[in-house]
């Protein structure tokens, strides 16, 4: 048994109502890093996040507006700014600390 959740919103919500249900029998995978969902998953209530990369994300993006306002003609293609799989594990990581700094203060 799993959940998927496509949001931070929806992992949060989701990790409370097995909290509450007492449901450590289905495996919670979130999307994206708020404190609380970090705070979720030290607890072990949130199994895994998948985290985007707001930093290269932020820089193509620029740097293809840029290229625009230059005159360049854009490729159309799907660009993938990469995604870390973020589990207990390695949560503690020097890697995993520095991609959750682009989502909030770490204390």
């Amino acid at each position: 048994k799993a959940i998927y959740a496509p949001s931070g919103f929806a992992a949060i919500g989701a990790a409370n109502a097995l909290i509450a249900m007492d449901r450590k029998d289905v495996v919670l995978c979130g999307w994206d890093a708020s404190a609380e969902e970090v705070a979720l998953l030290d607890e072990q209530a949130v199994d895994c996040m998948i985290v985007q990369q707001p930093t290269v994300m932020g820089y193509k993006g620029v740097k293809a507006a840029i290229d625009i306002l230059k005159g360049a003609e854009l490729p159309h293609e799907i660009v993938d700014t990469g995604c870390t799989l973020v589990t207990y594990e390695n949560r503690l990581d020097p890697e995993i600390q520095d991609l959750f700094s682009q989502f909030f203060t770490i204390e």
